[in-house]
């Protein structure tokens, strides 16, 4: 039923896309043209080597899940290479994050669910200067994405916080000035998602970006999305299926609510055949 919903949805998505050619808004187009760059993979060449040791990886660690994944039935442990072929980004969406967070150019960024450690080291890699501080709920998985982060960055690491995180927030977000960049993986529940968002809120720079990862992935997670959608003013919200993105920024004077999809999808809206939104 869930994959059916998912199927429904993603068509709904289609639908209502149009590509980058509709868009005149400077800001609104610089950030989908950067979405769909695609940076150089020397970059990431030893994150991605990483990657498919994972995928085959037989080891296996204790299976502790806080979020709307946790069940009775779920095993005391799980596989690496499970869990590197469920609960990471692909390739494509990490470089997205990378170019969202090079387009961003924050001095501190947040994320919620290390996971593994492969979006925390895109981020960074993007922003090598930038304080990235992520927050796992398994401890296990924490020290695996650290043991990562030490292989891939010499000095300056991703800051991991291991626990809950509606008891780690409490204790960080007073650590923080302002938050400029905050992607969003982890306990996939309208409740728990929605309060984030709400303990985030007051910290948010004056230019800042939200990014919500599997907007689609159940009812709640699409009625997490739509709270989003509602935070603030002088924003503009980009759905792109796969993850949502609040972007807000002076300089956007009128809330715009996009769906995107790449031109390729839609060659017909290239150009001279596509409408346009100022």
């Amino acid at each position: 039923m869930k994959f059916t919903s998912q199927i429904i949805q993603y068509v709904r998505y289609y639908l209502r896309g149009e590509t980058i050619y509709r868009i005149h808004s400077p800001i609104g187009f610089s950030l989908i043209e950067s979405i769909f760059r695609r940076p150089g993979n020397s970059k990431f060449s030893d994150l991605e080597s990483m990657r498919q040791e994972l995928l085959i990886s037989k080891e296996e660690i204790a299976n502790i899940d806080l979020g709307a994944g946790k069940s009775k039935r779920n095993s005391a442990t799980v596989r690496v290479e499970r869990l590197a072929k469920t609960s990471i980004s692909n390739i494509s969406q990490c470089q997205q994050l990378y170019n969202l967070c090079q387009w961003q150019d924050p001095r501190t960024v947040l994320e919620l669910g290390t996971s593994l450690g492969f979006s925390s080291s895109y981020l960074q890699l993007a922003q090598p200067n930038a304080r990235l501080l992520t927050i796992e709920g398994n401890p296990h998985l924490a020290d695996r994405a650290e043991s990562m982060h030490r292989k891939i960055f010499k000095d300056h690491l991703p800051e991991i916080y291991r626990g809950d995180f509606s008891e780690v927030l409490p204790q960080l977000l007073p650590t923080i000035d302002n938050l400029d960049l905050v992607f969003i993986d982890g306990n996939h529940t309208f409740e728990a998602t929605s309060h984030y968002l709400e303990s985030i809120k007051p910290v948010l720079s004056v230019k800042s970006m939200l990014i919500l990862h599997d907007i689609y992935w159940s009812t709640e997670m699409t009625k997490a999305w739509e709270f989003a959608k509602q935070m603030g003013s002088n924003k503009m919200t980009i759905d792109l299926f796969h993850m949502g993105i609040v972007l807000f920024h002076p300089d956007i004077y009128k809330t715009e609510h996009l769906t995107i999809v790449p031109y390729w999808m839609k060659p017909w809206k290239i150009g001279l055949f596509a409408r346009s939104v100022h």
